[in-house]
Order: structure tokens, then C-alpha cells, then sequence
């Protein structure tokens, strides 16, 4: 063997997965995209999210948990958790062990504030809540949307969605002018634009009334009663977001990249559910879950960190007539949490430890450890069930990268996989890596998208 021949086998080395993969890969991997951007554009809210999935489920037969008297092999459930987590499972040969794939259906926003309208200046406005981690200067002067469901005491749920469709009115958040921001622009860039001025113009005609004294403001409301049937206090029990107006796009002369709102981390929520739309019986019980409340730490009612998980794993070991505790399944379980990295922006390379970092392109980021800095916060897979996503990888020919989130001392970041390992399952972080993530708009190649599917695949019919 030649010293050349020897390199080749003992070097590490990761191309284009637009290269490894052959032509009819590669055009799978366009086509899926496309029914990916449908997707995304229908799941502006982790609500929207949950209800297109449950869409999706009942097309390839997925029938409500709660319909069953029991469950057998091969049956297909869904249990929908207050409409904004979702589960998705295919009983397997062996019912006693989970096969899990669990993404985040929430995403960095501004929610509106309880009681959120008010008149400044001859403009009606709402006052937002920044939900997440964002940088808040992103979000002015962009056209957005209002997304989300208003209950009112005499037991209505009132949906609305304005801003996303061609012909509907959009709104925004106005920044500074240039000409007046000397003083701005000596802010830290966490206060160029602060959280209480986040404020979102809705309105301006007034009504013509002398007797009213907030003129534009009534004008907003009796728009909002005559349209949809609510008055201001509502307000108060209403679950309403600000998300960036319009669809996702190719991005690119080879429209090889796709730029949308909310691909953390409803990127990964797609591969997983169309994985178990077409999966046919596993070997093991095949679960999907995508949690609510990540973008927060996972806490709440609905997120990977309430027992949720477990109370599935009870239900399921009724329906089954599992003599297993539901705390064993669960511990014999294995999981991958779906979730993105950052990938290597050219413009700002130096975040990065450019060994241990993903390039768009080559493959589903495998992150062994999360968490900042010394792994605060972190899940820290071990090394068996490392290799064995790598095999897994390699014996389905899915291109995959190590990867780490920025320097050491930068940052860094978390995800459901420390809320998963808590029951002593094997648990890894995999997921596609973006640019500007967090931002309103971020971007993910579509090569990658398609690679998380065959991965997520690889692992759950096995």
C-alpha cells in the first residue's frame, strides 16, 4: 500500500454530499424540499405546526391514541397535547422499547404582550414580547404577520392569520432613521433596538367621532369585532405571535438553499414525520415527538421537560398490555433529538473551530455534547451509541458530520436531548446546519434536509 493509499484510509475527509451522492439522490432530495417549504409556510406557529402534522398523520392512517381499546403490531397513533405537541408512533415487533426521533415545533418570535394595543402619534400599535433568543434589531422594518388563536370566556376559539397571503395586509415594526441615530449607533448591539420597542404598527385611520377619544385605536377594535368577533380584553386569554410575512424561497442560481422563517427546528419536525408516514412495522416502537417550549428551556406543559414523554409511555404499556414498567421502556429506549447547528458562515469564520464545525451541504451535524462553555447545561452521548449512528449512517449511505457549536468560550447552546437522557436512554443530537439561525430568516441546504430523512429513517424502522 502506498503512502497515498494509506491517506485515503486513515484521513477523515467530508465532500459535498451534492458530489457523494449520486443524480437520483440528489433529485430526491430537490423533490422532497419541495413538499418541505409547503410545510414550513403552513407552520408559522408551534399551533400551525401540530394541526399540519395531524393532517399529514390522518392522510397515511394515523387515528387518535385515544380511540384504541388496545394496540397491537403495527398500528398507527398520534396523541395531539393541547395542540401544540404532537406524538406519533407505529407499534413495533418488539413492544417493549421506543425507537425515538423528538424535534421542537417552537421557534424564536414576538408575542403579543396581554394587553397589547394602544395609540401613540395618530398609529394604533401592539405591544410584543420577544419569545427566545433573537437579536432584536433583526426584526424591525420587516414586513410580519399575525399568527394565533383567541379564547374567549363564553367558550369560543377564535383562530387568526393575517400577513402571510399575497393579498393581505402585512405589518412592522418601524426602526430609526438613519439621519436621528447617532446616539443608537453607539448602543451595544443588544440595544440598538430594545425590547419595549418592539411595538407593531397596525393602524391608522382614525374614526370620525369627537366623542371617542382614541380614535385609531377604536378604529383597530371594531375591525378586529366586525372580522373576528372579539373585544380587547380577549386579548388577555390569547395565544397571538409575530412571525416574519411570506413564504420560504430558494435561495441561489442552483436554488440549492432554502431561506424561511422557523427552520429551527420545524426542519428536522418534517423529515420526521414524513419518515413515519411511510415507515412500514419496525422492529422496535417507532416515536416521533416534537415538543413545544425549547426556544424557553423546554418548560411548561407541553415541553421535553413536563412528563409528557412519560405519561405516553404509560398510556402505551395499558394499551399494549406491557408487562414492562413505563420507566424500563423508556430506559431501553433510544433517541435522537432533531435539532440544527450552526453552520460555517463565511462572513464571520472566526466563531468557529473550523475542524469541529459543519459546512451547509455535507451531511446531518452529529453533535456528540451541547451546552456552553465546560458542557454547562449539556447532554454528552457516549461513544458506543456514537458509533452507532455512524454505522447506521454508513450502512444506509447518509452523509453525516461531527459537529461542535462555536468556540468554547463564545457561547453555545442546548436542546431536548439533556430532557430525553434523563430516563437513561442512548440519546444524540442530529440535525441539519443553518445560517443565521434565530434570525428571521434562515437558511439550510436542501441536500441536508433530505439527508436528516434518510437518516432519521435508518434509525427508526430498525
Amino acid at each position: 500500500m502506498t503512502n497515498k493509499e494509506l491517506e485515503k484510509k486513515l484521513f477523515l475527509k467530508r465532500e459535498s454530499s451534492w458530489i457523494t451522492y449520486n443524480k437520483e439522490e440528489t433529485t430526491k432530495a430537490l423533490e422532497f424540499c419541495e413538499g418541505y417549504k409547503t410545510y414550513i409556510d403552513n407552520s408559522k406557529t408551534e399551533r400551525l405546526c401540530v394541526k399540519y402534522s395531524i393532517n399529514l398523520l390522518e392522510e397515511s392512517g394515523f387515528k387518535e391514541m385515544k380511540s384504541y381499546s388496545n394496540l397491537k403490531v403495527g398500528d398507527k397513533f398520534y396523541k395531539n397535547i393541547k395542540g401544540r405537541a404532537l406524538f406519533a408512533g407505529i407499534v413495533g415487533e418488539d413492544k417493549d422499547t421506543f425507537n425515538i426521533v423528538g424535534a421542537h415545533v417552537d421557534s424564536p418570535r414576538l408575542d403579543l404582550k396581554p394587553n397589547p394595543l394602544f395609540e401613540d402619534s395618530e398609529l394604533a400599535l401592539l405591544k410584543t414580547h420577544y419569545y427566545g433568543g433573537v437579536k432584536k434589531y433583526q426584526w424591525v422594518n420587516q414586513p410580519l404577520s399575525i399568527n394565533g388563536v383567541v379564547f374567549t370566556t363564553d367558550g369560543r376559539e377564535i383562530p387568526i392569520s393575517i400577513g402571510d397571503r399575497d393579498d393581505e395586509p402585512k405589518f412592522m415594526i418601524p426602526d430609526l432613521l438613519i439621519h436621528l441615530s447617532q446616539e443608537q449607533a453607539k448602543k451595544d448591539g443588544a440595544k440598538v433596538v430594545e425590547g419595549e420597542q418592539l411595538n407593531l404598527i397596525v393602524g391608522s385611520i382614525p374614526v370620525n367621532d369627537d366623542e371617542i377619544k382614541e380614535k385609531v385605536k377604536f378604529a383597530v377594535l371594531e375591525y378586529l369585532y366586525k372580522n373576528y368577533n372579539f373585544i380587547e380584553e380577549d386579548f388577555n386569554s390569547a395565544d397571538i405571535s409575530i412571525t416574519p410575512a411570506g413564504k420560504a424561497m430558494d435561495i441561489g442560481f442552483d436554488r440549492s438553499l432554502i431561506a424561511a422563517y422557523g427552520h429551527d427546528d420545524r426542519v428536522c419536525a418534517y423529515p420526521a414525520i414524513e419518515v413515519i408516514r411511510e415507515l412500514k412495522t419496525p422492529l422496535k416502537t417507532a416515536i416521533v415527538f416534537l415538543s413545544d417550549k425549547e426556544e424557553v428551556g423546554s418548560a411548561g406543559d407541553t415541553g421535553a421537560d413536563s412528563n409528557i414523554l412519560l405519561n405516553l409511555a404509560i398510556e402505551y404499556k395499558e394499551l399494549v398490555g406491557s408487562a414492562k414498567d413505563a420507566h424500563l421502556i423508556l430506559e431501553k429506549s433510544q433517541a435522537i433529538s432533531s435539532d440544527v447547528t450552526a453552520g460555517v458562515n463565511p462572513n464571520f469564520k472566526d466563531v468557529h473551530d473550523l475542524r469541529n464545525a459543519p459546512v451547509l451541504g455535507k451531511g446531518v451535524g452529529i453533535a456528540k455534547y451541547t451546552g456552553s462553555r465546560g458542557k454547562s447545561g449539556a447532554h454528552d452521548s457516549g461513544a458506543e451509541f456514537v458509533a452507532y449512528i455512524r454505522t447506521i449512517a454508513k450502512e444506509s449511505n447518509t452523509a453525516i458530520q461531527s459537529t461542535t457549536m462555536g468556540k468554547i468560550d463564545l457561547g453555545g447552546g442546548g436542546t431536548i436531548a439533556k430532557y430525553l437522557s434523563k430516563y437513561g436512554m442512548d440519546v444524540i443530537d442530529a440535525g441539519p446546519a443553518l445560517l443565521g439561525m434565530h434570525s428571521p430568516y434562515e437558511v439550510a441546504s436542501k441536500v441536508d434536509i433530505y439527508s436528516c430523512f434518510k437518516l432519521y429513517k435508518a434509525f427508526l424502522e430498525r
